[in-house]
């Protein structure tokens, strides 16, 4: 139900979201989280879990400011034209962003977000609510 009023307060406001890869980063996203809910979760330590996630947050800013700041990347608002290979790739990072989301609480978004802003260049403008549509499962 919340994933469904997400997407009407998306349109409704008529927020750009990037289909083309919120839709395999979801499938790889689903398929993770029950994986890693069932076969990794229940044998990691709470206080690395904490640690992860700290250094996971971490290490995407710091990446982010360097290129946005030092770098000055130029970004566009909408994704290329996208190979099988590549949509197979998104498909693998939601795999890693869904495993991180079991184990932490939140991956999926900010592992899909990471890749499309670094590989992709697309504008965080357009990343941030197509990264969050896909958390919402």
């Amino acid at each position: 139900m919340v994933w469904v009023r997400l997407h009407c307060s998306l349109f409704s406001r008529k927020i750009k979201v990037e289909y083309r890869y919120l839709i395999p980063v979801s499938i790889g996203g689903t398929i993770g989280i029950i994986a890693a809910s069932v076969y990794i979760a229940p044998y990691v330590a709470p206080a690395f879990a904490k640690m992860l996630f700290v250094s996971f947050w971490l290490s995407f800013g710091l990446v982010l400011f360097y290129a946005n700041e030092v770098y000055k990347r130029k970004t566009r608002e909408s994704l290329p034209p996208m190979k099988p290979f590549e949509k197979l790739t998104l498909v693998v990072i939601g795999l890693f962003g869904g495993s991180l989301s079991a184990l932490l609480g939140s991956g999926l978004d900010i592992f899909s977000f990471s890749y499309v802003t670094m590989r992709y260049h697309l504008s965080e403008k357009v990343a941030t609510p197509t990264s969050v549509a896909s958390s919402w499962q």
